[in-house]
């Protein structure tokens, strides 16, 4: 993978008219189904599925959430936008996700207003999505050892 990411970024730099900025987006534990563009629809994603800086330098933000994770903890505000998901772990989860999405607005926010967007490459993906058991039967509960049950 991290050749691919090298390859892309080579490309980029050789095809580019001015060098692009790029925002490296990576977000813990989110599933690859729990998000807009990979066709979840009980959770929105609206600020991750749109495909402070001196815009005359480009620039390079590595920026990471330990969100989506266990334990699973949102702001209630963000718990109630998703009163119609039935599992309370999974409409925890989903104001998690949605919390993540309501962040990531506020940096294409910012290079919005810096008239930076156009020329920013941002690059997002999750490192390995959700565990496998839900949180109710001991997998990243915080009194529990850490270690994830065998599958039955």
């Amino acid at each position: 993978m991290a050749f691919q990411f090298v390859t892309l970024l080579a490309c980029m730099a050789v095809y580019a008219a001015e060098q692009p900025n790029i925002i490296h987006i990576i977000a813990d534990d989110l599933g690859w189904k729990d998000v807009g563009f990979n066709g979840c629809t009980d959770i929105k994603t609206s600020n991750i599925d749109i495909d402070a800086q001196d815009a005359s330098k480009p620039f390079y933000l590595y920026l990471t959430f330990n969100a989506p994770h266990t334990p699973y903890q949102a702001p209630q505000e963000y718990i109630d936008r998703y009163k119609s998901i039935q599992d309370p772990t999974r409409r925890i989860y989903a104001g998690m996700v949605a919390c993540l999405d309501d962040e990531i607005g506020h940096v294409i926010s910012a290079l919005d207003k810096k008239g930076l967007r156009e020329n920013t490459f941002i690059l997002f993906h999750s490192d390995n999505g959700e565990p496998a058991l839900p949180i109710d039967e001991g997998f990243g509960d915080p009194d529990s050892d850490g270690v994830m049950p065998k599958q039955h």
